[in-house]
């Protein structure tokens, strides 16, 4: 009978053993995220992602004539254009590797056609293609220089905005358009006749709404 009883017993903790192994497999991986977004548990499985900064390229492009004539693209996913003072002041800002890009004005109402002026609404556009620019075989060193809209009654440039999207993320519009601007003119005084023309710019970029 005592025999018999250890049998039963030896049994009983064998099947305990498996019984928490069993447990402890299924245990595994209750929870997961993905590279830059966090996930939780929605209704009925489903996932959600959590409010924060998200993707952000930001590209514009253009062609240029003139001194430095060609086509010309900066891409940069740092978030530097913004939207403030009630959505009225506008500035788009895209730089990356010595170029830059800014452009803006006061007066932005939402999509649609503006003509930037200096001398009426603060309407800026400054160019920066870099240090070598205005490079030639024969120069001693690399120049810099940036072209920039003159702040001169009748000088401006054409914005198009054909949309202004709010993102799932908090504060963050997507917002796309073109541009053009017939005069810009060198930063450099000893550059003055140096003038460029921007045609066909094109830009889609997140664009940080502050107030």
């Amino acid at each position: 009978m005592d025999q018999q009883w250890y049998r039963w017993l030896a049994v009983l903790e064998m099947m305990g053993a498996v019984l928490m192994l069993l447990a402890c497999g299924a245990g595994g991986n209750v929870s997961g995220s993905t590279e830059g977004a966090t996930v939780t548990a929605g209704p009925k499985g489903a996932a959600t992602q959590a409010t924060g900064p998200g993707p952000t390229l930001n590209t514009i492009h253009f062609n240029v004539t003139g001194e430095v004539a060609g086509s010309y693209t900066i891409a940069s996913t740092e978030l530097t254009s913004k939207l403030r003072h009630g959505h009225r002041e506008f500035t788009i800002e895209v730089a990356n590797r010595g170029r830059s890009f800014i452009m803006a004005f006061y007066g932005y109402d939402g999509p649609g056609a503006y003509s930037l002026e200096g001398v009426i609404n603060g309407g800026d556009v400054r160019v920066d293609l870099g240090k070598d620019s205005l490079s030639t075989p024969f120069a001693r060193s690399a120049r810099s220089t940036a072209w920039d809209l003159p702040q001169k009654q009748g000088i401006a440039c054409a914005l198009h905005v054909t949309s202004d999207t709010p993102t799932q993320y908090t504060g963050t519009d997507r917002m796309t358009g073109d541009f053009s601007c017939p005069l810009l003119a060198s930063t450099d005084p000893t550059l003055a006749q140096k003038n460029i023309a921007i045609n066909d710019g094109h830009f889609d970029l997140f664009i940080l709404v502050e107030s």
